[in-house]
């Protein structure tokens, strides 16, 4: 089990919450796993040393800040670096809650991500992002209307993941693209848009290109249902909730319960 953080992000300097977001989901980790261990860079090592952590470590240092903007690069490096050290394993989000622990059935799994999002184009903008960037490499595939939720991802089929990794990162470090990865604002200025097309969308079109199957923790194809599902299971994928005040204050009041 791994969970990563990047100050280069659009998060910048961790805030107080987003250090507790990090305490409670490494707490719950901790319970699954018996263990969990953290990624992060020097400048964001000061904020996170009090977190109980089996390791942690700063290979995010390598990341260019320049591309801050796209913060998925953070996550891909975590995925390409674990998987070329041939290390299975589980990406966590700081904002998932594995409160009911996981199968080891599921954990066993080659590729497995938290669930699929369908109907994506319009959403994504996809058509933007693709009409803008100049070098897609083999990112479009006009067939594949759906993507994967990484809240949780990985597997032991680390020779794909490690593949998959690097070609998305490659897109975003393109000279060609430079401009576009950096600057460009046609996705309607929504910092997110690049960053899940490159994780979550350019996952669905190399599985498809490779004819591989992933396991998914929820399996429904509508929100509603997968939150069914997640509530079910005990388990907490924040998203677009972290910006709730009651959420703040929730996650605060546990972090000082729990003595975190």
């Amino acid at each position: 089990p791994y969970m990563s953080y990047w100050s280069g992000g659009y998060n910048g300097e961790p805030s107080e919450f987003i250090i507790n977001l990090h305490k409670l989901s490494a707490h719950y980790a901790e319970k699954t796993f018996g263990e969990i261990h953290f990624i992060t860079d020097s400048k964001s090592l000061p904020f996170f040393e009090k977190i109980k952590v089996s390791s942690i470590s700063t290979e995010l240092d390598s990341l260019d800040i320049e591309y801050g903007s796209v913060w998925a690069l953070s996550k891909l490096y975590v995925y390409k670096l674990l998987a070329e050290k041939n290390i299975p394993f589980i990406h966590i989000d700081y904002d998932v809650f594995l409160m009911g622990g996981l199968d080891k059935s599921f954990l066993s799994s080659p590729i497995f991500a938290q669930s699929i999002e369908t109907n994506i184009n319009e959403f994504y903008d996809i058509e933007l992002f693709k009409k803008n960037c100049p070098n897609l490499h083999d990112l479009i595939n006009p067939n594949i209307n759906h993507a994967y939720n990484v809240g949780i991802f990985g597997g032991h089929d680390v020779k794909f993941i490690a593949d998959y990794a690097n070609k998305a990162i490659n897109i975003v470090l393109d000279n060609d693209n430079k401009d576009f990865m950096i600057n460009d604002k046609t996705l309607n200025d929504i910092y997110w848009r690049k960053s899940v097309i490159l994780e979550q969308y350019y996952l669905a079109v190399l599985l498809e290109k490779y004819n591989k199957n992933i396991t998914l923790l929820l399996k429904g194809e509508t929100w509603d249902v997968i939150k069914k599902e997640a509530k079910n299971k005990g388990y907490i994928h924040l998203l677009s909730m972290k910006g709730d005040n009651q959420i703040i204050n929730k996650i605060n009041d546990m972090v000082k319960r729990y003595k975190l």
